[in-house]
């Protein structure tokens, strides 16, 4: 049988490939990076954007903490860790 899905949201914001993204540890948050050097966080639920973070270069890797509840580690293009 094969898969279904459906389109829960869609997300406007990137404007280059989106190449990274990871639920927080309570799944209230879904944090995605892209080659345009942002890092957006949302609502897991609804899909609302609550945080834009503009960085230098284009984001390759990103997790979420596992201590820290709501912190995320992101590798940039430029070899940084932000």
């Amino acid at each position: 049988m094969p898969l279904q899905y459906f389109e829960k949201w869609v997300h406007n914001h990137h404007t280059d490939s989106v190449d990274c993204i990871g639920f927080s540890q309570d799944g209230v948050f879904l944090a995605s990076g892209s080659m345009d050097g942002t890092i957006i966080i949302c609502d897991a639920a609804s899909g609302t954007a609550l945080h834009i973070i503009h960085c230098r270069s284009g984001v390759l890797a990103l997790k979420w903490a596992p201590v820290r509840l709501h912190e995320v580690w992101c590798g940039l293009g430029d070899g940084r860790l932000l």
